[in-house]
């Protein structure tokens, strides 16, 4: 064995092949500093050598630019904003937000503080972070480029798959506008020789590369060594370095494991049970790095293979004096105390300080971690406890907020039992809503509703209370999604009286939303929207997060099912503006969704399929936001005459698992209208059929307006359930031109336009067919004339006068893109040059295409230029 002190020097930090990325990174925290934020998204395998990078960065900075910098590990629970409030501690001083509001406070304070100057903040590790931190990273990253900021995280690209909760939020920051992405990749094995060259090694650098791969960490562990032999693993790399170390150093490496990154020296030494000299040795030899106050390992990968060499006895044991020592020290990290006790296997300090740890999560939105800690107080309960049943209901709570509704409603079926034991008959009624809740939101409507009433009646011999009126609430919110508006308004009512006696805010937001939401969609919108602004105005006034957004979104649905287009955007906009200050992309996706359909109706094709096409991008889209923008991009293929493709295929399938009449009905009404457009009155029916018997049962004048109509116009007219929406009561009724004014005055020119297409009379039907062809709804205007053709009905033309005017019968968009294909443009640069989209200039180019005759763009082009029709440059 070499004698101490005689392994190569590689612990100086030697930057090889990483000069281009340096520079890179030098140049985006100048931008910084002129008001050019941007979000680095720096990746790499473990031990690549970001770390490296980074520190080469922050040396190579100017003093006028502000440094913080923050890390994660994963020696414990990850801590919630752990890695933001190690760059800015002075955030711990916001204080948390109440019980229903969200992080939105905290947000703009940290957008503050880490751009207040010029900055570039370094946050390492994140593929270990806590949820609240990814949230955090979200919202700075949406705006960034507004930030004078220079955000850099690090992240292991390799540890962090399709489903990984980084991997979402890099999946929503893809498109932001100042998002950059830099791969840090292996050395080469040019790299590797350089290396080993620089610290005097005489080991085979075709083989060292070979074996390590280029890793960076490796193969300085490997020439630390001074062997000429190459380990087979950089564990073993790792482990012949500790393996010259003395007895002494080796147990303080051992409890420099189990601490992790925050051990400060004395804490070491007494955790070890060994003096500081033995500390000295291990930063000696380079298996520990100290910058004065704090030890740690060179690498995590170091840190690792240590921790997995000790064995149980004396991992526990050192566990068991990390927690001895805290405490003696009066550490208030519940977090890090819980995992110690966890770890020595001390129940009863678990159950001090798990769930506490799990409280703070809770508070600072780091839910995913709320609940790993309460994992952790449930397996360290005694059989029979009493506070078991708290414990699952917080568990069940924590899971449905990071999306896991089935295993939230199993813990939930298993905190019911517990209360029943305990014989708790309030809190017994709340898990009965709650499964209720749960039940709803896993497409289980039938279950739903049994444990609602079961709910109800558990609760009802206990007295009035908050959970009874909770329990009427939700079954006011399960009749309401299924368009009953008695058993909405019974249910609600008495939510709404009972919320009065207890002087209860939240029962009452949460009650006038449902009933509101229930008189709106049917025929009492204005009694309707009247208690759904008071609902909106309690939520906004007392913080009801989640409450205002569901306002936000009931509104928007409302209003636009009646056709209140202008009052309706003005919702969505702020519905849409409430929901991104606060990235709750939930409501934000599903209001923009709304903000697609009604542009539909206002004949805004291009903004419709700007918006959905957006919102399909998004990697987890929720289903209820997935159905209504693939409804929508289907009814545009199929108004334009292209056929609706798998979209509407997919949305019926998606609102069929959800047996909801809101979802159903606008995705039959397209497909409706996809089989009218392709002459298939039968299917036509069949689309409709289940819609009209279940209209019939509560008749809706909007619905029964539209499904009458479409009926009517696939040749099977039925006598009404009730009275129809006036615009489709006049069309019914013969008087089309009525219809289209009415049409307009509502700003839904698409139905004008079909109210005078399928008028009797000619002149209505050539300026409804001129009307078509101006919105590009060249699939109705072609369905018109097809059905007057079959009926024996003379045949009307109506070109625009933009077309007329045109020698070749082009519009006057059909011309400017005829322009530029003369220049040579593809369809994207066309809709960057128009402000379209690829697939709209896609439309205009078809019709060129058509009106000259031609099959290809070259042709088109060759015609148009000996026609004359290509103005010259």
């Amino acid at each position: 064995m070499d004698e101490p002190g005689s392994e190569i020097d590689v612990e100086r930090p030697r930057l090889v092949e990483r000069d281009d990325l340096l520079a890179t990174l030098v140049r985006i925290a100048d931008d910084a500093s002129h008001h050019h934020g941007k979000l680095v998204l720096l990746s790499g395998e473990a031990g690549v050598g970001k770390t490296a990078l980074v520190e080469a960065l922050l040396g190579a900075l100017p003093a006028s630019l502000t440094l913080r910098r923050g890390a994660c590990d994963n020696v414990t629970t990850p801590a919630p904003l752990g890695p933001f409030l190690e760059a800015a501690p002075e955030l711990d001083d916001v204080p948390l937000p109440a019980p229903h509001d969200d992080n939105a406070v905290l947000f703009r304070v940290a957008g503050g503080v880490l751009s207040a100057g010029p900055t570039v903040v370094v946050l390492e590790d994140m593929h270990w972070a806590d949820g609240a931190s990814l949230d955090l990273l979200r919202y700075l990253g949406r705006r960034i480029d507004r930030l004078d900021l220079a955000l850099i995280i690090t992240f292991r690209n390799d540890e962090v798959a399709a489903d990984h909760p980084l991997r979402v939020v890099l999946g929503d920051l893809a498109t932001a506008a100042g998002t950059v992405r830099i791969a840090v990749p292996p050395l080469s094995p040019s790299g590797v020789d350089r290396l080993a060259t620089a610290v005097g090694s005489g080991v085979d650098t075709s083989t060292l590369h070979q074996r390590t791969g280029g890793n960076a960490f490796y193969v300085t562990e490997v020439l630390a060594t001074g062997d000429d032999d190459v380990p087979a693993t950089v564990r073993d790399a790792v482990m012949a370095r500790v393996s010259r170390l003395g007895e002494g150093a080796r147990r303080t490496l051992g409890a420099a494991a189990v601490l992790g990154p925050d051990a400060d020296v004395d804490l070491l030494a007494d955790v070890a049970g060994r003096p500081i000299q033995d500390i000295d040795e291990c930063v000696a030899r380079g298996v520990l790095v100290t910058d004065g106050l704090r030890v740690t390992f060179r690498h995590e990968l170091a840190r690792r293979a240590v921790e997995e060499s000790l064995t149980l006895a004396t991992r526990t044991e050192l566990h068991a004096h990390a927690l001895a020592q805290l405490r003696r020290r009066g550490s208030g990290d519940d977090r890090r105390l819980a995992h110690h006790a966890d770890a020595s296997g001390d129940r009863v300090a678990v159950l001090e300080h798990g769930p506490r740890a799990a409280e703070l999560a809770a508070a600072r939105g780091a839910h995913r971690e709320a609940a790993a800690h309460l994992r952790t107080v449930l397996e360290a309960l005694p059989a029979g406890s009493a506070t078991q049943a708290d414990v699952l209901d917080r568990l069940a709570t924590e899971l449905c907020l990071t999306g896991h509704a089935q295993e939230a409603l199993d813990i939930e079926h298993q905190a019911l039992a517990a209360h029943r034991t305990g014989g708790d008959v309030v809190r017994e009624g709340r898990a009965l809503r709650w499964i209720s809740r749960l039940s709803w939101m896993l497409g289980r409507g039938a279950v739903s509703d049994q444990f609602a009433h079961r709910a109800i009646e558990v609760l009802e011999p206990a007295g009035p209370g908050h959970e009874l009126a909770m329990a009427y609430s939700n079954l006011a919110q399960i009749r309401m999604l299924g368009d009953d508006v008695a058993g909405a308004q019974i249910w609600g009512g008495r939510a709404l009286a009972l919320a009065s006696d207890l002087d209860d805010v939240f029962v009452r937001t949460h009650a006038l939303n449902n009933v509101g939401t229930a008189l709106a969609n049917g025929d009492r919108l204005d009694e309707g929207v009247t208690m759904l602004r008071e609902s909106l105005g309690l939520a906004l006034d007392h913080g009801f997060v989640d409450h205002a957004a569901r306002a936000y979104c009931n509104l928007s649905v409302s209003l636009s099912l009646h056709r209140h287009h202008a009052e309706a955007e003005q919702v969505m906009a702020e519905g849409v503006t409430f929901a991104s200050e606060r990235d709750l992309d939930y409501y934000g996706d599903y209001i923009t969704a709304m903000l697609a359909t009604s542009a539909v109706e206002r004949g805004a094709f291009a903004d419709a399929e700007r918006l959905v096409e957006r919102l399909l991008r998004i990697p987890h889209l929720a289903v209820v936001t997935r159905i209504p923008a693939l409804t929508v991009q289907g009814l545009l293929d199929i108004l334009r005459g292209d056929g609706p493709g798998d979209a509407l295929g997919e949305a019926w399938r998606l609102a069929e698992g959800t047996r909801e009449p809101q979802r159903l009905v606008p995705v039959a009404l397209a497909m409706a209208e996809a089989a009218w457009v392709a002459g298939r009155p039968d299917d036509v029916t069949r689309a409709l059929d289940i819609l009209w018997t279940r209209n019939a049962e509560q008749p809706h004048p909007w619905r029964t307006g539209e499904l009458a109509w479409r009926l009517h116009a696939a040749g099977a007219g039925r006598d009404l359930p009730g009275p129809a929406a006036e615009p489709f009561a006049l069309m019914l009724d013969g008087r089309n031109r009525d219809a289209a004014a009415r049409w307009r005055a509502l700003g839904s020119p698409v139905w004008a336009a079909r109210a005078l297409a399928t008028s009797d009379d000619v002149e209505d039907v050539r300026h409804g067919l001129v009307a078509l062809e101006t919105l590009g709804a060249l699939g109705v205007r072609d369905a018109v004339m097809r059905d007057r053709y079959a009926r024996g009905l003379s045949a009307v033309r109506g070109p625009r006068a933009s077309s007329a005017a045109h020698p070749a019968g082009l519009t006057t968009r059909e011309a400017e893109v005829l322009q530029l294909l003369g220049q040579g443009m593809s369809n994207a640069e066309i809709a960057a040059t128009l402000f379209v989209t690829p697939k709209t200039v896609g439309h205009h180019v078809s019709a060129v295409l058509r009106k000259l005759e031609t099959s290809s763009r070259a042709r088109a082009v060759a015609v148009a230029a000996a026609r004359g029709l290509l103005m010259s440059r």
